[in-house]
């Protein structure tokens, strides 16, 4: 098992270690890390969530997937405004009911998955502090860069069209099959949702591609319900949905699960947006960035949120009860 510090220096030599001193990090060795934008133009851009485990994700889940799980719901914030990631302080509290074969593994698992992707998003490691505790949990403070005012969740106006990047409700379902739920669905299909739920992709790409065109935006953590409530709510504007338009799993065989899943499942890390662009404009950049980009609604005057069937009807109280993840 690697000591404190022993643990600190295995992480000065991974790339993101690397990355991080060059950008201010000072190779963690003081108690800050400094950052010079004077060269860079625009916004720093910050966002921290906390994973735990019994509440994020299951403690016998993968360790490499734990961290980078921890890592990309961050990184999915920076890709809902447009930004690029900079650079994260990582947290880490150790579970002391690990065996002593068992934390060396957790750590040199967290070491590697740590190195992977601060390489895939070109993310400086910055800092961060470690310790032992009762449960394994993990936080992430992640900096990222943009070229103005990233958009917020105020700014949704009446006339402006309503989008998601990706499918909704994977995760959700994924988390179902992973309890043990939908036992007969096709093996190769529940592993794939499985992956979804470890493993989100969020969509960075796309983030900053759409970054001109978003008036309102957050990711989907929540559930598309609670996290366009938001919008409304901040916005004080209604908006009106077609169920039709939204973009669920077709392959699973229980298409009101999948449904219900997409509007309230929450855990998607998706991008959601509203916008004044054509949507000319917006499959443009879906076709460029290879995202799935889909209009599902539209602002309108009235508050509340309608989710409209092929008829027309208003079928959003069938699944208000159910307004997405709480904490508490």
């Amino acid at each position: 098992m690697r000591g404190e510090f022993d643990f600190i220096a295995a992480l000065r030599k991974t790339s993101g270690g690397s990355l991080g001193q060059k950008r201010g990090s000072r190779g963690f060795r003081d108690d800050v890390a400094a950052l010079s934008l004077a060269e860079k133009s625009g916004f720093l851009v910050i966002s921290k969530d906390i994973c735990t485990a019994g509440t994020h994700f299951f403690a016998d889940d993968p360790a490499d997937l734990i961290l980078k799980k921890a890592l990309r719901v961050n990184i999915s914030d920076l890709a809902a405004k447009g930004a690029a990631p900079y650079g994260a302080f990582i947290g880490v509290i150790f579970p002391k009911t690990a065996s002593k074969d068992a934390l060396p593994r957790l750590q040199e698992e967290f070491l590697t998955a740590i190195e992977e992707d601060c390489e895939k998003y070109h993310l400086g490691l910055l800092g961060g502090d470690i310790a032992i505790g009762d449960t394994l949990a993990i936080s992430v403070t992640i900096l990222g860069l943009s070229p103005s005012a990233p958009p917020i969740r105020s700014g949704a106006k009446l006339g402006h069209d309503v989008y998601v990047t990706g499918v909704l409700g994977l995760s959700a379902l994924g988390l179902d099959v992973r309890c043990g739920l939908h036992e007969t669905l096709d093996p190769s299909h529940a592993e794939f949702l499985q992956n979804r739920y470890l493993l989100p992709d969020p969509p960075l790409a796309a983030g900053r591609a759409l970054f001109p065109y978003m008036r309102a935006s957050c990711d989907i953590s929540d559930g598309l319900l609670a996290d366009l409530g938001h919008i409304l709510t901040q916005s004080d504007v209604g908006a009106e949905l077609d169920a039709a338009h939204l973009p669920i799993d077709t392959d699973f065989p229980d298409k009101e699960a999948a449904l219900k899943a997409a509007l309230t499942g929450g855990d998607d890390y998706q991008i959601l947006f509203t916008t004044d662009a054509s949507e000319a404009e917006i499959n443009r950049i879906s076709k460029e960035t290879a995202t799935p980009i889909r209009k599902i609604g539209r602002i309108v005057q009235t508050p509340g949120l309608r989710l409209l069937n092929a008829d027309g009807a208003d079928i959003a109280p069938l699944y208000i009860n159910r307004p997405g993840h709480r904490h508490f």
